[in-house]
């Protein structure tokens, strides 16, 4: 009998400390960020899959991400500076340099080819050129 109720407090005292633990549930949080292509796409999720991120997924189209993370490991404003140290703008955070070495071979190209199209001369890397 006293080996019964020792048993059942123990159990009892399991529960109550799985129980007692805070749970936290995951967020999910639609932003615009640039990009025109699917590099783009790719490097844009594959920046953001960090610890703590389940799911994120970035259109073309409407040049909105989707992020489904834990905000008690990861903040949403470590996602939008990391984002931004890869050259993609968000709406919190913007890209700090304009560097061609900042720019990935395709956005380059795209912008000197624009330049060819318009005949106008090519400006250097100008943001409003480059996605």
């Amino acid at each position: 009998m006293k080996r019964l109720l020792l048993i059942l407090l123990v159990l009892s005292l399991k529960a109550g400390a799985q129980n007692s633990k805070a749970t936290t549930t995951d967020t999910t949080v639609t932003f615009k960020v640039s990009g025109a292509c699917d590099m783009c796409k790719n490097r844009i999720e594959e920046t953001v899959k960090i610890k703590s991120v389940r799911s994120a997924n970035w259109s073309v189209d409407t040049k909105m991400l989707t992020v489904i993370f834990n905000p008690s490991i990861l903040s949403l404003s470590k996602i939008h500076k990391k984002l931004a140290g890869v050259g993609h703008d968000t709406e919190i955070e913007k890209r700090k340099t304009r560097s061609i070495n900042n720019y990935p071979p395709v956005a380059i190209t795209a912008n000197w080819m624009k330049s060819q199209k318009t005949g106008r001369k090519m400006p250097f890397l100008s943001p409003a050129l480059i996605h």
